[in-house]
């Protein structure tokens, strides 16, 4: 890890080469090479796709091209497919598929009805939607696999649509805490196998984990591992392929990796426990680009896993750290983009297609929409170019970008090299405002401060304590509630303590109210459970998370906090 030292200087010799050449550009040419965007291997999304076998490959890439258009009014992880053997270096699918005539067995305990209809952008036979899916119609004949898995007989084509119905599971966090252990033993043999060359070590490693967690039950043992690995292992697209088996390596030889490699170890350090967990593949939400409607590109092609509780069936947990990947993702997008790559956009999604304030319209308004994706591939802007009513949002890098929504202007929808340079004749300081590229400029200037001040250690608290102020406009409810909680931890880190690696959220907070912590952390909390573990977070439970979070923020800012408490 000793490249995180050097991380800040690196970023320091950077920015200064940018100011020394004076030339902002949104979209660096080299924005991909630090989150590993390698252009001369497969993709990530064909190593996902293969039929019945995985292999675990070494550097991957992202290809941006739509797949699909998905109308769903839950947002979860489009499940695709699962597999059911680790070899040690991959994941084989075993069993036969069979023609569907009628539904499938719906999962055991609570459950809701959930309709999804897919729109093939591209030619595909996959049937990408929630867990569990049921039937499907439209599509013509359908075929299921032994895990439940469902797919086409037969390619869609582009513009075919199929419907999906899904039972999608509900219950909270505390009844998958407290379920039974009394596994189906087909279940049990079938998904707790593991190679006989599976290092010791893999399992002696897992049970220090879940023991400094306090995990007793499965569900709390899936939630200390997925913990773990998201804060000790970074996100990269360039590695090299271990040798050997893949758990173990990662695990102890590498220190950065990407969705097969953080759900690969997950699933082999669950099956350790003797708790049966399946790899599973598919797709992220996408673009919110509506209400209930999402654009799904290839790079949105995902890994993660399922454990299986009893009364109550497969549960998703996501090992993965989502904030680099995102970032991944929106950098490649934008570099299509920008090329003027074919196929990355649907008149939904496209730049242009962006919602525009009209004059006479509020700044709320502009900003307040929560179909907006908060920092999604669809807010970066390239060259000149600036989204309408997009104030405040952050591209690639954590750049802001900027627009004319501040208060008491319209949207600059300008995109000629003139826009916005005070080509209007007033010779005011206030009278417009400065064209994207020079505010960027002094941006990075201003950040170099920032920066500089931060490597001498003077901006550790004040940051803990401004983070979560800075404005961010609603995105999913999932990464709403992902977030507040991350500022959360943030938050409490200096009155009370960090939490340790290995250590839930759950034990987290418990901990803290012991320590005084402020009730509200609950509210945090629960948000947080419901996103990362039900995958039933509401609108309005983010929000609640949200605001929780503020409001703590400010209550510990010197001066003001006595006033808002």
């Amino acid at each position: 890890r000793d490249r995180r030292g050097h991380a800040g200087t690196f970023a320091l010799v950077v920015a200064a080469m940018v100011v020394a050449s004076a030339t902002v550009t949104v979209i660096p040419a080299g924005a991909a090479a630090p989150l590993g965007l390698d252009r001369g291997s497969a993709t990530l999304e064909s190593s996902l796709s293969g039929d019945d076998e995985l292999e675990v490959v070494g550097s991957t890439r992202l290809s941006p091209e739509v797949r699909y258009t998905i109308e769903s009014p839950v947002e979860r992880n489009w499940h695709t497919g699962a597999y059911d053997t680790y070899t040690g270096d991959g994941w084989v699918r075993t069993g036969e598929r069979t023609a569907v005539n009628e539904s499938l067995p719906a999962p055991p305990g609570a459950n809701d009805s959930v309709e999804t209809t897919i729109t093939a952008e591209t030619e595909s036979s996959a049937l990408p939607a929630p867990w569990k899916p049921v039937s499907a119609s439209g599509g013509g004949a359908v075929e299921a696999d032994e895990r439940g898995s469902l797919r086409l007989a037969s390619s869609l084509e582009p513009g075919d649509q199929v419907t999906v119905e899904s039972r999608v599971l509900d219950a909270d966090p505390a009844t998958l805490r407290n379920a039974s252990t009394d596994y189906p033993a087909a279940i049990e043999e079938r998904y707790t196998q593991l190679p006989e060359s599976t290092p010791d070590r893999v399992g002696e490693r897992t049970e220090e984990i879940v023991a400094a967690a306090d995990a007793e039950s499965p569900y709390e043992r899936a939630a200390a591992i997925e913990a773990y690995l998201r804060s000790e292992y970074d996100y990269s697209l360039t590695v090299e392929e271990p040798e050997g088996d893949v758990a173990d390596a990662f695990l102890f030889e590498m220190d950065a990796g990407y969705c097969v490699y953080f759900a690969t170890t997950m699933a082999a350090m669950l099956r350790s426990q003797g708790i049966p967990t399946r790899f599973e593949t598919g797709y992220t939400p996408g673009e919110r680009v509506g209400d209930d409607e999402y654009v799904v590109r290839g790079q949105n092609a995902h890994a993660w896993v399922s454990i299986y509780v009893p009364d109550h069936g497969w549960v998703a947990f996501d090992p993965t750290p989502s904030d680099p990947r995102d970032e991944a993702r929106e950098t490649r997008l934008a570099e299509a983009r920008a090329d003027g790559a074919e196929d990355v956009d649907t008149e939904a999604s496209a730049p242009d297609a962006a919602t525009e304030t009209e004059p006479d319209e509020t700044d709320a308004e502009a900003t307040d929409d929560p179909r907006t994706p908060t920092s999604g591939a669809g807010n970066v802007t390239s060259g000149n170019e600036t989204a309408a009513g997009e104030a405040g949002t952050l591209g690639p890098g954590g750049i802001a970008q900027l627009d004319g929504t501040q208060t008491g202007t319209a949207p600059s929808t300008a995109t000629g090299p003139a826009a916005g340079t005070g080509a209007s004749g007033s010779d005011g300081p206030f009278d417009s405002l400065p064209d994207p590229e020079t505010a960027l400029y002094w941006l990075i200037v201003a950040g170099l401060g920032v920066a500089g001040v931060r490597r001498t250690g003077l901006a550790g608290r004040a940051g803990r304590r401004i983070g979560p102020l800075l404005p961010r406009r609603p995105g999913d409810p999932t990464a709403d509630a992902e977030r507040a909680f991350a500022d959360l931890e943030r938050l409490l880190a200096e009155p009370y303590r960090e939490r340790r690696p290995g250590e839930t959220p759950r034990r987290y907070v418990d901990a803290v109210r012991t320590l005084g912590a402020d009730e509200r952390v609950e509210i945090v909390a629960d948000a947080y459970e419901r996103a990362a573990y039900a995958g039933s977070v509401t609108r309005d439970e983010a929000d609640a998370a949200r605001r929780a979070v503020r409001r703590l923020a400010l209550e510990r800012l010197p001066l003001i906090g006595r006033f808002v408490r």
